[in-house]
């Protein structure tokens, strides 16, 4: 690989006026000089363009997209359209980077792998109390790995925490869902499931800035927001089934169906019939119920199994039940019903399949 790569940094913006310049100083005086600063300005009816035509003027690697507010995704992938770097990036306008940050990665980025993940700070407030969310944003150890289904329980799915090749992004026409939040979910999904190494670095790069109307404040959990959840999953399972991966990456689409079950939590109590619905919809569109248990007694299982069907397996199927429902988080996850020979499963309250026994 060339010792000095482009890289490409996308920064979506909208009404971003208050720490903008924060965020722009940080990329424009990285010590790594080979760079392309995209900003796409998503409608911002604040200062904000004002700003990026500001810096523009001085610092000619940046270039400016206008557009109607569309979210992040719609702003992610016109960026994408526009990059022209061996490696694409993201920066949040709410937060910034180490000035080294650039210039200590690109001599760790080599031609096998794929994808560069680092680690990244919380501030502000509110940081303390998100306790999982610093877990979530640690690397443990510095490692080149082989991706595999099951680390994505511990790599964040951050697309500002990470640089991915360009040329795996084209190759596989990988993009943002639009219209949504939680977009960059589906992206890494989709990234990960066509990369096959990735460079794991704990030094914390990245800074979040943890505020009420920041990205991170209303990605969090009780917000309306979570229902997009359910839309980012249904892209990822859409490119998994299209681009023929569905077999290949049977454990991601077991930690998918999980999420969906998780997710139904996560919105405020009012709308926990809504989110079930949306839930259940994902579940019968991709046939996901041929996850769960299909047969009593479930011999030779491996305890340590990391797939849902194994957790189910675990902690909540009795052999024999005439009727019981199993509860997450106080929801009605699973029931099972034995009657007449026959075996029925319910999710979530919505009947999924039956079969005799």
């Amino acid at each position: 690989m060339q010792q000095d790569p482009l890289i490409s940094v996308i920064i979506p913006v909208f009404n971003a006026e208050q720490h903008l310049r924060r965020a722009l100083d940080s990329v424009c005086n990285q010590t790594h000089r080979n760079l392309e600063i995209i900003c796409v300005n998503d409608g911002s009816t604040d200062a904000s363009l004002d700003i990026l035509q500001e810096y523009a003027a001085k610092d000619g690697r940046i270039f400016i997209i206008n557009q109607k507010n569309k979210k992040a995704g719609a702003a992610r992938n016109a960026g994408l359209k526009q990059a022209h770097g061996e490696f694409v990036t993201s920066l949040d306008p709410d937060d910034y980077l180490d000035l080294e940050t650039y210039a200590e990665i690109t001599p760790l980025l080599t031609d096998q792998m794929d994808m560069f993940v680092f680690g990244a700070e919380l501030h502000g407030p509110d940081c303390q109390r998100k306790r999982n969310l610093t877990k979530y944003y640690h690397i443990k150890q510095e490692e080149l790995v082989q991706l595999k289904d099951e680390m994505l329980l511990f790599i964040n799915v951050s697309v500002c925490l990470k640089l991915f090749r360009r040329s795996v992004i084209e190759e596989n026409h990988i993009r943002f869902p639009e219209g949504i939040v939680y977009e960059d979910v589906s992206f890494c999904f989709k990234f990960f499931s066509v990369s096959k190494y990735a460079y794991l670095q704990p030094k914390k790069y990245y800074h979040v800035m943890m505020r009420d109307n920041s990205v991170m404040g209303v990605t969090t959990h009780g917000h309306i927001s979570n229902l997009d959840y359910f839309a980012t999953l249904d892209d990822a399972l859409e490119f998994l089934k299209s681009h023929g991966l569905w077999e290949e990456h049977q454990e991601m689409v077991r930690q998918i169906l999980g999420l969906i079950f998780f997710k139904v939590k996560d919105v405020p109590a009012e709308l926990t019939l809504r989110a079930q619905r949306l839930a259940n919809k994902l579940i019968q569109k991709w046939d996901l119920h041929v996850l769960f248990p299909n047969e009593p007694g479930f011999k030779n299982w491996s305890p340590n199994s990391t797939s849902l069907r194994g957790l189910i397996r675990k902690l909540f199927y009795k052999e024999k039940a005439t009727k019981r429902t199993y509860l997450m988080f106080g929801i009605p996850l699973l029931t099972i019903q034995k009657k007449n020979g026959i075996l029925k499963y319910r999710v979530l309250g919505i009947p999924v399949c039956s079969k005799s026994v």
